[in-house]
């Protein structure tokens, strides 16, 4: 029989990743159609300064059996000498809105009894879940167990009100580690679905997440790589004229992936690596015949999210050597907060969207580099606002909360922009309060059948225990490609 002809659209990690597991069993006749005119998908590492910036991907979460981080200690590519950013809260500075310094032991002790409530979502989650609580949202279980904790008891009204800062910014953290509108709409139910592997769950790599790109992409001919090709419409069939038994192994005709520049291109197989946010925009005019009311309602279920970050360069630090991160506070005041750079059109247009920068990290390999962090809605709008008013409001916001009013105004402003990237159209999975993860199952059935793969979903939105992550993106390529590898040694031989 001859070598069966797959495309995989994207070439992402995904993508990447089922490509190089064909290509080195020896199914060679793979293409890979990517709209770009980079591979990588969501990462993203850009050369800056003499180092690099993360405007994608930025860590890897978990050690040992991690398929990322196997890569990149194989191949050298772990960072030697770690910061201690995260695993060590002296260089963690928290201000709030007046410029005042919160005291570290009592947002060390806040954040603990967060982390502590947090963690007993994941066991509550993981039990057997009252069906009346089937519905919760973390953030609302976290809100009542945080009330029923008893750290506001007993505590004067200021320390009250920096307590209740530091539990909004811990919401903040989790909005953008999620990827949601807000910790209120995550469903509390598919907390505990989501696994971690064991280790540290923030390893840096030494130059960026590319080199882990280069290395799955080594496997692949330069020839089997089709960029700057976008994909309209891929036919596929569900018709029992053409698969006599969808249950069992016949050849179905070949399925067509329509380009946008009019070409079209014949496989046996095509594995889908794209972005839940396509799927959600696109998927009723790409797939033709439309795909099973299951798949397409778990696609509408599921909840896809952007995560921006906003890179700022400075002439000169005005921040102290040992400092890692400055996070924000905002105390929950009565008095109205304005920023004197921005007038009332800008609120009326665009909101208070700088509430959600919850804090600046000091960017790795570089000293006079800070990076705010913003997600939901907010990190939307900020993608429709010019590059010099970001500035001015990230300027503002770090004087008037540092209360270091004769910093210099960053010289240079870099921004990811997810949610208006056309092939991509947010940042990463999360599901919503109400729904299981479950729907990730959902949407990674093969069509016609399991028994008969021929249109196969990847993609880190298709995997129930590591959506969004880069590992669940790698494993799901891989996942698709030994199912197709499976299919072919079993249709060979009839």
């Amino acid at each position: 029989m001859d070598q069966p002809k797959i495309i995989i659209i994207g070439a992402g990690l995904a993508g990447l990743s089922a490509a190089q597991r064909l290509i080195t069993k020896g199914l060679n006749n793979v293409h890979i159609i990517e709209a770009k005119n980079r591979i990588g998908g969501r990462v993203l590492t850009q050369e800056h300064g003499g180092s690099y910036i993360e405007i994608g991907a930025q860590w890897i979460h978990g050690e040992g059996s991690n398929p990322i981080y196997r890569i990149a200690h194989e191949n050298g590519l772990l960072k030697k000498e770690l910061r201690e950013d995260h695993k060590n809260d002296e260089g963690d500075l928290f201000y709030t809105q007046h410029g005042q310094l919160a005291p570290i032991e009592l947002v060390e002790d806040t954040d603990g009894i967060l982390d502590d409530i947090l963690e007993e979502a994941n066991k509550f989650s993981r039990q057997n879940v009252p069906a009346d609580k089937w519905d919760d949202s973390l953030g609302q279980y976290a809100r009542e167990m945080f009330l029923r904790s008893g750290t506001m008891t007993g505590r004067g009204s200021s320390v009250q009100q920096i307590i209740e800062a530091i539990f909004n910014w811990k919401m903040a953290l989790e909005k953008t580690e999620n990827g949601c509108p807000s910790p209120d709409e995550l469903s509390l139910y598919a907390w505990g679905q989501y696994l971690e592997y064991e280790g540290d769950d923030s390893v840096v790599l030494e130059h960026g997440y590319e080199p882990i790109i280069r290395v799955l992409a080594a496997d692949i001919p330069e020839e089997c790589l089709h960029l700057n090709k976008e994909v309209e419409t891929i036919k596929w069939t569900s018709s029992t004229e053409d698969v006599p038994d969808a249950g069992n192994n016949a050849v179905v005709s070949p399925l067509v992936v329509g380009l946008g520049d009019g070409e079209t291109q014949t496989a046996d197989y095509v594995i889908f690596t794209c972005s839940l946010g396509i799927l959600k925009s696109r998927a009723a005019s790409m797939f033709i015949p439309p795909l099973p009311e299951d798949k397409t309602a778990a696609i509408d279920r599921m909840g896809f999210g952007t995560v921006n970050k906003i890179f700022l360069e400075y002439e000169r630090p005005f921040w102290d050597k040992d400092c890692m991160d400055i996070e924000l506070l905002w105390l929950p005041d009565k008095q109205p907060f304005f920023l004197n750079c921005l007038n009332n059109k800008h609120i009326e247009k665009y909101g208070e969207w700088y509430r959600s920068i919850h804090g600046f990290d000091v960017v790795d390999h570089h000293s006079n580099l800070l990076c705010g962090w913003i997600a939901g809605s907010e990190a939307n709008v900020m993608e429709q606002i010019d590059d010099d008013v970001i500035i001015d409001v990230c300027h503002e916001l770090l004087m008037r909360f540092t209360g270091v009013n004769d910093m210099s105004r960053p010289n240079k402003l870099i921004r990811s922009c997810w949610s208006s990237d056309p092939h991509v159209l947010g940042s990463y999975t999360y599901i919503k309060a109400g729904n299981t993860a479950g729907d990730c199952d959902v949407l990674s059935e093969a069509l016609p059948s399991t028994q008969n793969p021929r249109l196969l979903f990847a993609g880190e939105a298709t995997v129930k225990a590591y959506f969004s992550t880069t590992h669940g993106a790698l494993l799901s390529g891989q996942r698709e490609a030994d199912r197709i590898i499976d299919h072919h040694e079993k249709t060979k031989h009839e």
